[in-house]
């Protein structure tokens, strides 16, 4: 659930403030950060389902 709630925060860019700046223009308007959020999303609910889905089967 942490992982979730983390993950909407940076992939709404709410979190874009707090990060660390670039020096360089390898993450413009924090896409690269903003993907790993939704990466985290995506983790958590896969992590969630897969925990129903073991307590269905038993």
């Amino acid at each position: 659930m942490v992982l979730l709630v983390l993950g909407l925060l940076i992939a709404s860019g709410i979190l874009n403030p707090w990060m660390s700046q670039q020096e360089d223009d390898r993450m413009v308007n924090m896409w690269e950060h903003q993907r790993e959020g939704l990466g985290l999303i995506l983790g958590s609910l896969w992590i969630w389902f897969s925990r129903k889905l073991i307590i269905v089967k038993t």
